[in-house]
């Protein structure tokens, strides 16, 4: 259950920021880009954050 709550919260975070790229740069690429590397780093950030 806290694997799933840590990746479904990177997931939005990293959607959220792909949105935001998107929406201020109009490249997909780079927003495709922007939104892995936050998904990465907020799953780690989520995990240390929530704990075990």
């Amino acid at each position: 259950m806290r694997t799933a709550l840590i990746l479904l919260a990177a997931v939005f975070a990293g959607g959220v920021v792909a949105a935001l790229t998107y929406l201020s740069s109009a490249n997909g690429a780079g927003a495709v880009l922007a939104g892995i590397a936050a998904g990465a780093v907020s799953a780690k950030g989520f995990h240390e954050l929530i704990g075990s």
